[in-house]
């Protein structure tokens, strides 16, 4: 659950947040807060969705994979809005738990795959798309895992070329996970994808990054409206999404507080957690 190297790019995440401050505004009509917004065609309760985590067996062997698959996908369904599922060295495209989370909860969610070859990321999408699934993505800053490659699971780096193979391949939404560089936002951007998901992957993928704070908002002028934007990393209360969606996200994603709430409560625990959240 740390962050990579000296954990720079975790801090980098919490401190950016810290940074953004917020001012009272006393006057005016007075109205109730409406948290509801449609993503991607669905409405939700509230646009805080639970991120593409995976591994989590290996925290301390506390919970089976597809079990705690499939608690973030219901938690996420009750408490009204969505899971994404997500990819690790230990999954293959023969025996995937997200996806066979996904199958149980008739695909009420949207895996995220790590940037495999071509022709296995298609094999998953064709999987995805029979499971009924809501979307697809690819975590693009998985390129350069190691661990996938000791275990037989080969992960690439992707072109844009590439990206609009695999946009071009689907009819689902398609999801670019793992961007921080407002020019590679654009070449997601020109690949046709749906959302751009601004992520330095929770800080665990390389030290000494800016945090997602930073990047943001430069990556929503570069873009405007032209795709959704979520955001993650470091946002642990109802206040931090609140800044995020002020810095440019259209929906914020949970990470490290989903995984232990599905840990300790299963399903319920996920949607106390997202209910909590939205009610901070």
């Amino acid at each position: 659950l740390g962050g990579a190297g000296q954990g720079r790019s975790f801090r980098s995440n919490v401190q950016s947040l810290e940074a953004i401050q917020f001012n009272m505004s006393v006057l005016g009509d007075h109205f109730e807060p409406d948290t509801s917004c449609s993503f991607l065609g669905m409405d939700l309760a509230f646009p805080v969705l639970s991120s593409s985590t995976a591994g989590a067996r290996n925290y301390n062997d506390a919970i089976d994979e597809t079990q705690f698959c499939k608690a973030v996908l219901n938690g996420s369904r009750e408490a009204g809005t969505i899971g994404l599922r997500g990819d690790t060295w230990f999954y293959t495209p023969d025996d995937n738990p997200s996806l066979n989370a996904l199958a149980d909860c008739q695909g009420y969610g949207i895996p995220i795959f790590k940037p495999r070859s071509q022709d296995v990321l298609k094999t998953l999408i064709e999987k995805a798309e029979e499971l009924n699934c809501k979307a697809v993505g690819v975590d693009l800053d998985g390129c350069g895992s190691t661990i996938m490659a000791r275990h037989g699971q080969p992960v690439f780096k992707k072109s844009r070329k590439d990206l609009r193979e695999l946009v071009a391949f689907t009819q689902l939404p398609f999801i670019a996970k793992g961007i921080m560089r407002v020019d590679e936002a654009q070449q997601c951007a020109d690949a046709g994808v749906a959302v751009v998901a601004v992520s330095n992957h929770g800080g665990r993928v390389l030290d000494a990054t800016p945090g997602v704070a930073t990047v943001l908002p430069m990556i929503r002028k570069q873009l405007g409206k032209s795709v959704l934007i979520t955001a993650d990393g470091g946002v642990r209360t109802g206040y931090d999404v609140l800044k995020m969606l002020a810095l440019g996200a259209d929906a914020v994603l949970l990470g490290r507080d989903i995984i232990r709430a599905a840990v300790g409560a299963g399903a319920h625990g996920v949607k106390l957690h997202l209910e909590h959240v939205q009610q901070t």
